[in-house]
């Protein structure tokens, strides 16, 4: 079923690629927020998700196919890292805490369809949304201990497998490789040189499970997906027009 959808999309960007009327290469870099929700299942600890924050990188194409670039598909990829931090303070004394930070590097493929108001050429704010496909490609992680026992520190790699596999200081999560999002956001452009500065906003929300079903991961801590907002500018550098 994936490996059709897969097929029926590539040859959707092929089919609207053939009939475009303008070419964007648009490499850019910006910063991302994102947590992840655990299930919390410890009464005897208050815990909290919070938001970390990474760089991001990478390079979309856009293909208007009307006038004035008034629709456009825009495949993208770029490198990411996504993750939370989990806070858990002992309900009894606030000062026993444990802060345990999860990074996970991502490479993301979105495929987004975009409206815009404004010429081509001049200043414009376009709209966007679409589906985005991730592959985890590695993570790591530092947990924090403070308290009456003092404070103690932790950090390693984390590695895609069976969690019963942990030892040392590299930990195994029973993790999904691909992940599915939604995003949406809005852009600005502006002409600037031969091609156009832009800048975007945009909200990506997690559709699929972090943690596989069967593991006990998914037992303990719940489907756990990714949310996150990314904030990037880039250049829009014009290709081809018809």
């Amino acid at each position: 079923m994936k490996k059709l959808f897969f097929f029926v999309l590539l040859c959707f960007i092929v089919n609207i690629t053939a009939k475009a009327q303008y070419i964007w290469l648009i490499p850019k870099a910006g910063f991302s927020m994102s947590t992840q929700n655990f299930k919390n299942s410890d009464t005897y600890y208050d815990n909290k998700s919070k938001y970390i924050s990474s760089m991001l990188l990478g390079a979309a194409v856009e293909y208007g196919f009307t006038n004035q670039n008034r629709l456009a598909i825009q495949p993208e990829i770029y490198y990411l890292q996504k993750g939370s931090q989990q806070v858990s303070t002992y309900v009894f004394s606030a000062t026993e805490q444990f802060k345990n930070t999860y990074r996970y590097s991502y490479l993301e493929l979105p495929v987004l369809f975009k409206y815009s108001l404004g010429d081509v050429d001049e200043k414009r704010l376009s709209f966007f949304s679409g589906p985005s496909f991730g592959y985890l490609l590695s993570g790591k992680y530092k947990n924090e201990y403070s308290g009456s026992d003092g404070n103690d520190v932790r950090e390693g790699k984390i590695k895609i497998g069976d969690e019963s596999s942990t030892n040392g200081t590299d930990i195994y999560m029973n993790a999904n490789r691909l992940a599915l999002s939604w995003q949406l956001g809005v852009s600005g452009n502006m002409k600037f040189g031969f091609g156009s500065l832009i800048a975007e906003l945009r909200y990506g929300k997690g559709l699929s499970n972090f943690f596989k079903k069967s593991s006990n991961d998914y037992t303990n801590y719940g489907s756990s997906p990714i949310n996150n907002f990314a904030f990037t500018v880039g250049y829009m550098i014009p290709l081809d027009s018809n």
